[in-house]
């Protein structure tokens, strides 16, 4: 994967920087590309329509579940553990308010899921079962910039 093999070399250029900062330095290339989505600029300006925002929260959701869950599975796993603080990054909650105002107290039966962000959901799950130490490519943070991506293509 590039943005592990672009996190290893920034953690040995600089080790001394902390994770946070050598995660946002090894996906910017990613999250510039990201933030260039017609949907992504779209968004910034103000202009996303409801429908598209409502798509936006869907995957959103299916997304941080499917990391959330992973994450707190793995939680005991060493590489894992260095990034592991449910209580400060989880966003389902959150999330799951977002989507019953929008779509009423049913939200979870008229939610829908793009074929895209189920096929990332299943990866994330899938490098959760078998390295989830790859779950520190895919920082919470960033999600929110690769769904952008992935609704948009």
């Amino acid at each position: 994967m590039e943005t592990v093999n672009s996190a290893r070399k920034v953690d040995m250029q600089n080790p001394g920087r902390d994770l946070s900062e050598q995660i946002k330095a090894a996906t910017k290339e990613i999250h510039v590309r990201a933030e260039n989505t017609q949907l992504m600029l779209s968004y910034q300006k103000g202009q996303i329509t409801l429908p598209q925002y409502k798509l936006l929260l869907c995957s959103l959701y299916e997304i941080y579940k499917a990391l959330e869950e992973e994450m707190d599975r793995n939680a005991s796993h060493p590489g894992v553990t260095p990034i592991y603080f449910p209580q400060e990054l989880a966003r389902l909650e959150t999330l799951e308010k977002d989507l019953e105002h929008f779509f009423g107290q049913e939200w979870q039966k008229r939610v829908i899921i793009p074929a895209a962000t189920h096929r990332y959901t299943q990866r994330l799950r899938k490098i959760g079962e078998g390295n989830p130490k790859l779950l520190v490519a895919s920082p919470i943070p960033y999600v929110s910039l690769k769904i952008m991506h992935t609704i948009s293509t």
